[in-house]
């Protein structure tokens, strides 16, 4: 067995495990939860323990319930020893054993982070020209396309870009900069948008998809998706424009339209969402924010200039250079 923490700031959870999974559950979190092999050990951190020699002994442990598996998924077995932050998780080795344990880190850390006052949105982020451009909107509504459309013009115009986040991003405010982070989680693309995209649309619809796609996307991991647009991954961003986009109705002309800041935190608490929804067995376990540091949160948001983004497919290539302008100067006047 080994032993190494994860960490994002300054939340961090220890997982002990054979090698195999341990070098497996760290590549998934790269870049945005740090693997750390010879930290001192936390008396107050999370323990995850999988693998033979994760058998529970002694007392003060708990069955976690069980829910029902996803398409193709073992079943696993937990048990909870909340007094020393103990967590047994018994899925065996290989593939499933890492992706069982990364959710756990994942939903540990967050609610580490939340209780800091993190706050979470449906929304992704990419970097382009070193601006961070955060995208807000439901599904099916423009968001992962816009997204793809900012880091192929990227791509046309040589500028450096990076990947942060597809649909998962959580934001905190200090010393006047609201700083968007990424998490680990793979990335669903609709595949009835990928002709508008120039020339990652045509790299992604060669591309292998991974397990678990619903019908009529494509499904790949973050790194993959930074090597066929070409870009790099980043855990997370400084953030200079937060855009709402949505696809034009017929014989509707593209354009941009800015918000003013108390709409676009109307806007905002409509994406919030949970910490974390396949491990809410957890929640008794982690505080809650007061309602001061939600609040803040959002509010923080407000001080990014915000712009609604109205596009047919035809209009992508002119409003991802628009909105990479906007970032770039948020006083420029510009129309796709």
């Amino acid at each position: 067995m080994l032993t190494c923490q994860l960490r994002r700031d300054n939340a961090a959870v220890a997982v002990a495990a054979d090698p195999a999974t341990i070098v497996g559950v760290a590549a998934e979190c790269a870049p945005w939860i740090i693997a750390d092999y010879g930290a001192t050990a936390l008396t107050r951190a999370w323990t995850i323990s999988t693998g033979p020699g994760s058998r529970p002994a002694g007392g003060g442990w708990l069955p976690v319930p069980t829910t029902p598996p996803g398409p193709g998924e073992p079943r696993r077995c937990l048990k909870v020893n909340a007094g020393q932050r103990l967590i047994a998780l018994q899925a065996g080795p290989g593939p499933w054993a890492v992706r069982f344990t990364l959710r756990l880190v994942r939903a540990l850390i967050r609610r580490q982070q939340h209780a800091e006052g993190e706050m979470f949105l449906h929304a992704g982020a990419v970097i382009v020209g070193g601006a961070g451009i955060a995208v807000a909107a439901p599904q099916r509504s423009g968001k992962t396309t816009t997204l793809l459309a900012l880091l192929e013009h990227a791509t046309v115009t040589g500028t450096p870009a990076a990947f942060v986040s597809n649909d998962d991003l959580s934001i905190r405010s200090a010393g006047g900069v609201v700083t968007g982070h990424g998490w680990p989680r793979g990335v669903e693309i609709r595949r009835d948008m990928l002709p508008s995209l120039g020339g990652i649309g045509a790299r992604l619809a060669a591309a292998e998809s991974a397990a678990g796609a619903t019908p009529g996307s494509l499904h790949l991991r973050p790194s993959r998706l930074a090597q066929l647009a070409g870009s790099v991954l980043a855990s997370s961003t400084p953030l200079r424009l937060l855009v709402f986009p949505r696809f034009a109705r017929p014989g509707e002309p593209a354009h941009l339209r800015r918000l003013p800041a108390a709409r676009a935190i109307r806007l905002l608490a409509t994406h919030l969402r949970r910490p974390d929804e396949a491990e809410d067995w957890l929640d008794p376990y982690f505080t809650v924010p007061g309602q001061a540091l939600s609040t803040a949160a959002i509010t923080a948001l407000g001080g990014v200039p915000a712009v609604a983004a109205v596009s047919a497919a035809a209009d992508l290539p002119a409003t991802a250079a628009a909105l990479t302008a906007l970032a770039a100067d948020p006083d420029a006047t510009v129309l796709p």
